[in-house]
């Protein structure tokens, strides 16, 4: 009995040890991008401010208008280091740092494989992009290039 008791503290205090040292690996990386601004407008006197205050550099990159990518009104966009992903209507566009359309990343639609997007996120490692379906309230995955990887039709209204 005493032999098993040794064993699951011996076991327990491995796992703590374990658990210690990859969450330090984890902490140590550095990601930089993208960068939250925070801006506390209680603490603004005026409504200005300098924008060195708040950017080193600031880019303008106008967006390729195609006969297919035909920009409206932007509801909702990601930023990552290589890809814009932008929702118009119900569509994601995505487009490439240099601001070419490369493809839409599904048709809209009730169909196989086709979306209307209420909202997305962007998983940049992964390469893949979580649409919430405006039709069926489903969540639907994608990859960046546009195949319908992955259904998940739990209603998430």
């Amino acid at each position: 009995m005493k032999i098993i008791k040794k064993l699951i503290a011996l076991s327990l205090l491995l796992l703590t040890i374990i658990s210690c040292t990859n969450r330090e690996k984890s902490e140590s990386l550095n990601v930089d991008f993208p960068k939250k601004i925070i801006l506390n407008l209680s603490e603004v006197i005026s409504d200005s401010m300098n924008l060195s205050d708040i950017a080193e550099k600031v880019e303008y990159i106008p967006l390729q208008a195609t006969d297919s990518a035909v920009l409206g009104n932007i509801y909702d966009f990601v930023i990552t280091k290589e890809n814009f992903f932008i929702k118009n209507e119900l569509s994601i566009l995505r487009y490439d740092k240099n601001g070419n359309f490369i493809n839409h990343l599904f048709k809209v639609g009730r169909g196989p494989g086709e979306a209307g997007a209420r909202g997305f996120a962007v998983d940049n490692s992964g390469k893949l992009v979580y649409v919430l379906d405006h039709f069926s309230g489903d969540l639907k995955i994608y990859d960046f290039s546009g195949m319908n990887i992955h259904n998940i039709d739990k209603q998430l209204r």
